[in-house]
């Protein structure tokens, strides 16, 4: 990187051009910066545009070892099934966008499942109770939604998974307790 210095004060007006680029990370770095190797193009970059990193690091990634590293798995309910337990809930940890919802219905319906939703928060604690209560002796499918929005009523949920799996055998094995969350600090570590 010692010859990288003069090279990069005898160009600065053309690196002021990937300073000011929308799309840094695709930038062509002059012909005379040989001394660079993918890698350490990732360090200019780093250093002249920290707000492109991710994806110039999803571009190194591509030119390196290829683009199956920066894709993220398909969401398969069918295999997310095929792995669950009937005492062990199924946690769904949300981003910003992303709603699985209509997708677990649709999968409960080839299952022949009709589960009832319940977005936790105010006062839903007893109801959801009362479906995992009648999921477990039934082999229903419970979905409870916004846990993180259902801080108090975490203990009680913690407590209820336990119970499922202190005695495996008085719980139908059809059952499934599936919950969603965005990340916090109450869930889904209380259950864990």
């Amino acid at each position: 990187m010692k010859t990288f210095l003069p090279h990069f004060k005898s160009k600065v007006e053309i690196y002021q051009q990937l300073f000011e680029s929308k799309e840094p990370q695709t930038w062509e770095f002059p012909e005379d910066a040989g001394m660079l190797n993918n890698f350490r193009k990732l360090m200019v970059i780093r250093a002249l545009r920290p707000d492109k990193l991710v994806p110039a690091v999803s571009e190194f990634i591509v030119k390196e070892i290829g683009e199956f590293y920066i894709k993220p798995p398909t969401f398969e309910l069918a295999s997310i099934f095929l792995d669950s337990r009937n005492i062990s809930p199924l946690i769904f940890v949300l981003s910003a966008g992303s709603d699985p919802l209509q997708a677990l219905l649709k999968f409960a319906a080839t299952k022949n499942k009709s589960p009832d939703p319940i977005s936790l928060g105010q006062g839903q604690g007893p109801k959801a109770e009362k479906l995992i209560e009648q999921g477990v002796k039934n082999g229903d499918w419970v979905i409870l939604q916004n846990c993180h929005l259902a801080k108090s009523w975490m203990p009680s949920l913690e407590k209820i998974c336990e119970d499922l799996q202190g005695d495996p055998r008085s719980v139908h094995r059809d059952f499934r307790l599936w919950l969603t969350s965005y990340p916090s600090e109450i869930f889904p570590v209380s259950i864990l």
